[in-house]
């Protein structure tokens, strides 16, 4: 599974972020307390509030 593009709204640091993934790396790089956590973090928490199927 590869994720391609990415929206959040209102996830922490965040009130509108919008942005498509390189199928093969991406690399998140920004100074501290800019959000690169929190990317991730909204990643993890999607996967986690998914319903797995049965």
């Amino acid at each position: 599974m590869h994720i391609k593009h990415i929206m959040v709204k209102n996830f922490r640091c965040f009130e509108h972020l919008e942005f498509d993934l390189n199928p093969d790396i991406n690399i998140f790089v920004g100074n501290n307390g800019s959000g690169k956590s929190a990317v991730l973090d909204a990643i993890a928490f999607f996967f986690l509030m998914m319903k797995l199927p049965d």
